[in-house]
């Protein structure tokens, strides 16, 4: 029988450096396991000379922000004084253009490379979805703080916060702080944004006297892979995420169309939103868009359409 833990393989890795007379770090409830190690080898054969020290993993960090390069976390990280960004390439196919969007944001950040993982294949029965992304990203970030930090993790408004379903729920989010309190005994808060909706993040951004350039021209939040020679920040247009990034900038007055490569209004979401929102309206169900955000998406919809008559 092999035991194939987490906590067992820590035991093990543990209890070699300890032979070693070297110094411990882990992140596996520290403290208490400093102390279990002091009473375990305190014995009458321990040698005179053997000395040792138990300490957390090296996390430099009392706060970290959840970055993609995209509006929603761009926005985040700007407002919360620009912490240190976190980045984990899972293997996306879009990965290097939002690596390139951070770059040209000057967004300095960590980079933890999990491609070779295959995390996104296969995904097509998941549409756009990778099935635990959330977890993975929250667990990579809680790595990197000091006990009692935060990470900054840019759920907007009107995207299931309050649904109790889903990687980016309330829920979810208390489940993580809770568990991973359990097993390491450090304490993770989360952060988020669930309090205004994409295009009202928008214009707060714009109201503290941010340019809005830097939302519109750096960020990019496009699922397509889509490049071209001389730029990388490229939006095709035809995605949910290229329609979410046109609504949000028309919800507060600028028509920024024709910075995709097709319109965004000629995607097929827009039709899609103009079926399910009003439903939602109707029936009060908002466990999958808020009432906000599905009034948000309506109206900028209709002024998105009125500046295309206007434009013929």
């Amino acid at each position: 029988m092999v035991l194939d833990t987490a906590v067992f393989r820590e035991v093990m890795r543990l209890m070699g450096r300890i032979r070693e007379h070297d110094y411990l770090s882990t992140d596996l409830h520290t403290s208490l396991f400093s102390r279990m190690v002091n009473v375990m080898l305190d014995c009458p054969e321990r040698p005179a000379d053997f000395k040792f020290n138990i300490e957390d993993t090296d996390s430099a960090y009392d706060s970290i922000c959840l970055t993609s390069g995209g509006a929603d976390s761009t926005i985040e990280w700007f407002l919360k004084d620009k912490p240190v960004g976190l980045y984990v390439d899972m293997g996306q196919p879009y990965a290097q253009k939002e690596l390139y969007a951070l770059h040209t944001l000057g967004i300095k950040h960590e980079l933890i490379n999990l491609a070779p993982y295959n995390f996104c294949q296969p995904a097509s029965m998941w549409k756009h979805i990778v099935p635990g992304r959330n977890l993975l990203l929250l667990t990579a970030a809680a790595g990197m703080l000091r006990d009692e930090g935060i990470v900054y993790f840019s759920v907007i408004g009107g995207e299931g916060y309050d649904s109790k379903r889903g990687d980016k729920s309330k829920e979810f989010i208390l489940l993580f702080m809770h568990w991973y309190k359990q097993v390491t005994g450090k304490s993770i808060y989360i952060k988020t944004m669930h309090d205004r909706t994409k295009g009202e993040w928008l214009a707060e951004f714009w109201r503290r006297g941010y340019p809005i350039d830097i939302i519109r021209r750096y960020t990019v939040t496009c699922f397509s892979e889509a490049q071209r020679n001389d730029s990388l920040n490229v939006q095709c247009g035809k995605c949910q995420a290229c329609l979410r990034k046109y609504l949000s900038f028309a919800s507060i007055g600028l028509d920024i169309g024709g910075d995709f490569e097709s319109h965004p209004m000629d995607s097929e979401y827009v039709i899609k939103y103009k079926r399910v929102l009003p439903n939602a309206l109707d029936q009060k169900d908002f466990s999958h868009y808020s009432k906000a955000r599905c009034l948000e998406d309506l109206r900028a919809i209709k002024t998105a359409e009125e500046w295309l008559k206007q434009s013929v």
